[in-house]
């Protein structure tokens, strides 16, 4: 029997849902695994969409990857940020300054923002594809609230969240934000008309959830309206400003004291 030592070492770089199998698989075959990432957590990203809207606690998504390692023979963790492949010298290198030495290596470093080239998106849309970006969201939404709520413009002003992409996170999003708009508002803010917060849903394709059968589109496009949520179809985003988007989404009030816009796809 070969032992653990002398088995292959493995540097997986990123912990999300393929790096931890990764790691998992070979580490069963016997392999030294080294898995790297910038955080010490493993996020579930299908519900960064219940962070965002309040409905979860950032600790409620993550799993500690301490706990996975010690769990596992032959895997070890190290919290660092890659900055560059020696491929040569078979290292990785950490901006720590530690160069961690390897036999294979495996990239599984997740993705991030497509933002399509549209001017502005970079600078003033929020994501949600980590928890940091969960969180901004969060606080972003739930400090214009409190900002309606203690101004003079309570009743009058209005706050505009607009997502951006009519995919399944799109759609959760919208959804949660109408439970919050219908069922919280009313009870944690009661100093706000419900109705001055606007949910819009702009997807470029012509429906809503593409990849899913038919029948779930047209469902998901019924409660959305049906729950108050604007869905405009067949319209894409050709520029995004600090307090607005074009081309412009009418029919909205003519004082904005907030706008969110959220990257959904």
């Amino acid at each position: 029997m070969v032992a653990v030592t002398d088995m292959p070492h493995v540097v997986v770089l990123g912990a999300g849902f393929a790096g931890l199998s990764a790691t998992d698989e070979l580490a069963k075959e016997g392999f030294r695994v080294t898995l790297i990432d910038r955080h010490p957590y493993n996020t579930f990203q299908p519900l960064l969409y219940q962070v965002a809207t309040g409905g979860l606690n950032a600790g409620d998504v993550t799993y500690s990857l301490r706990f996975f390692s010690a769990k596992r023979k032959g895997i070890r963790f190290r919290r660092a940020q890659v900055i560059d492949i020696d491929h040569e010298a078979r290292q990785v290198v950490c901006d720590d300054g530690v160069n961690v030495g390897y036999d294979y290596l495996i990239v599984a470093n997740g993705i991030g923002t497509n933002h399509f080239g549209i001017p502005g998106a970079a600078e003033y849309t929020m994501s949600m594809y980590t928890r940091p970006e969960a969180l901004k969201v969060r606080d972003t939404i739930f400090g214009g609230l409190e900002y309606i709520a203690g101004s003079a413009d309570a009743h009058t002003g209005g706050f505009t969240i607009v997502v951006v992409g009519g995919g399944a996170t799109g759609v959760e999003m919208a959804g949660q934000l109408a439970e919050l708009k219908q069922n919280a508002i009313p009870k944690a803010y009661p100093e706000i008309n419900p109705a001055l917060l606007h949910i819009v849903v702009v997807e470029m394709g012509e429906h809503l959830l593409a990849p899913f059968d038919d029948k779930l589109r047209k469902y998901a496009l019924r409660e959305l309206v049906k729950r108050g949520v604007d869905v405009r179809l067949k319209t894409a985003i050709t520029e995004v400003h600090p307090d607005r988007v074009d081309p412009p989404l009418d029919q909205l009030p003519q004082r904005v004291l907030a706008q969110l816009v959220v990257e959904g796809r």
